[in-house]
């Protein structure tokens, strides 16, 4: 795909995203779902990278949020304090566990397909070999925004899920915690988020 047809591709979403305040998205879906012919004739992706300071900031304007791996036992379990803490925080928050009927308190789900209404958002927090079917999942149902939850450990983060999700149009960030940033933070966490982006756990653009 040339220049002139990327130019024709992003007016066209601009004029539609005049009408609403998603351009920033539409321009990123479009970019990352683009592939131009190099002059070699081999193919480069066009990646747009932003900070992920800005990504949390859009990953958390969402309402709606999946949280996978919430365990019935939720001593030490990461997903189970970013369940709680979106609850808290007024999120209308899902617990995604297949061999739970109840987590926290609340309904859990089998799977993303299984939550009604949707989501528009999820928080990965299950071992990394099962990341890549949780993203798969999210973008059969439209879900562009994917957080695979890292601390201290490797986390629940997987490269080849994340390459999968970028290569269709889905956000994903690699690695730290929602409640790093935005209104989900508290002083710990935003310590934290400060010493594992040093050691790069925590990545500085997605």
């Amino acid at each position: 795909m040339g220049l002139d047809r990327l130019d024709q591709r992003l007016i066209s979403a601009s004029s539609a995203a005049a009408r609403s305040s998603s351009w920033r998205q539409y321009e990123r879906r479009i970019l990352r779902s683009l592939r131009m012919e190099a002059p070699c004739g081999g193919q480069v992706t066009t990646v747009i990278e932003m900070k992920i300071e800005q990504a949390a900031e859009e990953f958390l304007s969402c309402r709606r949020i999946a949280v996978t791996g919430v365990s019935h036992a939720p001593k030490g379990h990461g997903s189970n304090a970013v369940y709680q803490r979106l609850r808290q925080r007024g999120y209308d928050v899902f617990a995604v566990n297949p061999n739970a009927q109840t987590v926290e308190g609340d309904q859990a789900y089998a799977d993303l397909r299984s939550i009604p209404g949707g989501v528009e958002a999820v928080v990965i927090g299950t071992r990394p070999e099962h990341a890549l079917d949780t993203v798969r999942e999210a973008g059969e149902l439209g879900i562009t925004r994917v957080w695979m939850h890292r601390s201290v450990d490797a986390g629940s983060v997987s490269p080849e899920a994340a390459a999968y999700a970028r290569e269709h149009a889905i956000t994903v960030i690699e690695g730290g915690c929602p409640l790093m940033f935005g209104q989900a933070s508290d002083g710990g966490h935003k310590v934290m988020c400060w010493v594992l982006k040093l050691t790069g756990s925590v990545p500085r653009t997605v």
